[in-house]
């Protein structure tokens, strides 16, 4: 999250994150890869019923991250 905030994501306060990497949270996976998905509410605005990904992103024990390009297909640094 803290990445993100360095990077000014707008609309940081929107989004809800969804484990896409196949591991348990718990577990000691070599890279995560998560979606930051817009949530629609009365605060944020938008269709309550729709809950699009805007950015896809990877990150390893590390804490280096990678945003996914979709243009190119593939996840480069972020």
């Amino acid at each position: 999250m803290s990445t993100l905030k360095s990077h000014n994501v707008p609309d940081l306060e929107c989004l809800a994150f969804q484990n896409e990497s196949g591991a348990q949270p718990a577990s000691k996976a070599a890279v995560w890869e998560f979606a930051a998905r817009e949530r629609h509410d009365e605060k944020c605005g938008g269709d309550p019923a729709v809950f699009p990904v805007r950015d896809r992103y990877k990150v390893n024990a590390a804490g280096k991250v990678w945003v996914y390009d979709v243009l190119n297909d593939h996840y480069k640094p972020f």
